[in-house]
């Protein structure tokens, strides 16, 4: 079974960012033994990754791994280790050895970089690795993690791959879960505002949009919730 999106509009972006920390925290916290969350780069999560630091998360048995990443070393600006860790990760209360990055890479093997960072998640998690919480944001062109429109992204094999990102990005080389990994997530959280993602949203919402839009195509276990604000999602409710 999978789980169709439902939407929760906000007025504001950070309303909403409140209430999917809140979501996250709850998920991770009501979920018995071992449990992960994986982290998405760009601007939109990073008020919900602060907020997550005045929760009840149980960061005793909470692995941290990464969505995707660009392949530039962590100092970089354009990296999402480095977003993550400066919003959040140095200030919580974790174990160093439970935090997975991935594999600081230039561009000369990123099939080897994504190989490598497979191999410790199936070390740390095993082989068939259930992610407890995903948390995806949506490009303004529909791509979710490093999956973009107009590749074979459905047809990625394993649970890490290199992709390309289309020659407008600043870093073109990228590592990200396959949609093999992250369907067997159990929860996805989505954090989509602005009304430059508007048509998208409602696309998602009226369904039919995979593969033209990669953020349609992830169907995790149990839920699969959008907290968005309304100029991305003026008519969905």
């Amino acid at each position: 079974m999978s789980a169709r999106p439902t939407f929760r509009p906000y007025d504001t972006r950070p309303e909403a960012s409140r209430a999917a920390a809140e979501y996250i925290a709850q998920c991770l916290r009501t979920t018995s033994g071992q449990v992960s969350l994986a982290l998405s780069g760009g601007s939109s999560p990073s008020d919900t990754y602060r907020a997550l630091l005045d929760l009840d998360v149980p960061w005793d048995r909470l692995w941290i791994v990464w969505v995707d990443e660009r392949c530039v070393p962590h100092t970089h600006a354009d990296s999402n280790v480095r977003a993550a860790r400066t919003t959040f990760l140095n200030d919580a209360p974790i174990d160093e050895s439970r935090i997975l990055e991935p594999p600081t890479t230039s561009a000369n093997d990123p099939e080897g970089a994504a190989q490598t960072y497979q191999n410790r998640l199936h070390e740390a998690l095993g082989a068939r690795f259930s992610i407890t919480v995903a948390v995806m944001g949506m490009g303004d062109d529909g791509h979710t993690a490093s999956l973009f429109p107009g590749s074979e992204f459905r047809d990625l094999p394993g649970d890490v791959a290199h992709t390309l990102a289309p020659p407008s990005s600043p870093v073109l080389n990228r590592l990200t879960l396959t949609l093999n990994a992250l369907d067997r997530a159990q929860h996805a959280v989505y954090l989509v505002f602005g009304d430059d993602k508007t048509e998208h949203v409602q696309r998602v919402s009226d369904g039919g949009a995979c593969p033209e839009v990669p953020a349609a195509c992830v169907t995790p276990h149990t839920s699969n919730v959008w907290f968005v604000d309304t100029k991305a999602a003026p008519r969905v409710r």
